[in-house]
């Protein structure tokens, strides 16, 4: 559950900026939603860390310790970005997640599967 939140927050963020984004109120539209997602992800590493490394929707992610910290990582370079203004680092958290939280575990767990290694 707190995997979908911390994927899904940020993605519900894009939309409503996508169409509000001209908007007075959508920087903080936009803190609001970077904040949401810090928080989600503390609730994810506090998970992981209490249960040990986990699957989450239908296996399709391994949610090991490692990628916690990814993911709180790239949550509050978000929360960062936005307190200093430094756009940029926007576009640092948004690699971080597409590539060493979803796209490289993908692969290595397609990989697996293929090698049949259990």
């Amino acid at each position: 559950m707190e995997i979908a939140l911390v994927l899904g927050f940020p993605l519900l963020g894009g939309l409503l900026l996508a169409l509000f984004g001209h908007k007075r109120w959508a920087p903080e539209l936009n803190a609001l939603m970077s904040l949401i997602t810090l928080v989600a992800a503390a609730a994810l590493t506090r998970r992981v860390i209490t249960d040990g490394p986990m699957t989450a929707l239908q296996e399709q992610f391994f949610v090991d310790p490692f990628n916690v910290f990814l993911v709180a990582l790239t949550a509050s370079t978000l929360v960062m970005a936005y307190a200093t203004g430094q756009y940029h680092l926007y576009y640092s958290a948004a690699l971080t997640l597409l590539l060493k939280v979803i796209l490289i575990p993908w692969i290595l767990h397609r990989l697996i599967n293929r090698l049949q290694i259990r």
